[in-house]
């Protein structure tokens, strides 16, 4: 479970999912299941009403509505970035104004840094955030980032950026853009 800093302040309500509600643990997985977790929890959550894909933040429930420019949407509004959706996915309630990152635990924020990285496709950068130990990660998977930083410590594929603000002509390429990645660490074994 994601663990919240003594400084949390005030969370709101839970979301109510129904169905879709994911509520997946957060046991040690691989880089790339972490990835493809990321992807299908914001592919859930992306079209909702309610929710506004923005990779400025990591999970902000707004009440001002400051970053949606759009009319159609509520006046209270989650923004959810890929990382954040993460958080989401585990059942996290966002705290009201101000962006959930600074509140989770250190080896959380060092695992939604990582899935950001892979997000720009900076693979070097998010295994370097990667290559101590975390709780989230799996020794077997620790062991091969050190390796592949040893031996491939220039990481970086392009990647095709996507929020609210962009068409949705923009989702698909950005999620075609986060299967690469993904191949990429599978490849890799990480």
């Amino acid at each position: 479970m994601i663990e919240l800093s003594e400084n949390q302040k005030e969370i709101g309500p839970a979301l109510d999912f129904n169905e879709d509600q994911i509520a997946h643990d957060m046991s040690p997985r691989t880089l790339s299941e972490w990835l493809e977790l990321a992807v299908a929890d914001l592919r859930r959550i992306a079209d909702k009403s309610g929710f506004a894909v923005n990779m400025g933040v990591f999970y902000l429930r707004s009440r001002l509505n400051p970053v949606i420019d759009q009319p159609d949407f509520p006046a209270e509004v989650c923004q959810v970035c890929l990382a954040g959706a993460v958080l989401v996915g585990a059942g996290v309630a966002p705290i009201v104004e101000r962006d959930l990152f600074n509140d989770v635990g250190a080896e959380t924020r060092i695992l939604l840094q990582a899935i950001n990285h892979l997000r720009m496709g900076q693979l070097t950068p998010a295994l370097r955030e990667l290559r101590h130990p975390n709780r989230f990660i799996l020794d077997s998977t620790r062991s091969q980032i050190r390796e592949v930083l040893a031996s491939e410590p220039d990481l970086f594929l392009t990647t095709v950026s996507w929020n609210h603000r962009k068409p949705a002509s923009y989702q698909q390429p950005f999620y075609d853009s986060m299967d690469r990645v993904l191949a990429k660490l599978k490849e890799l074994g990480i």
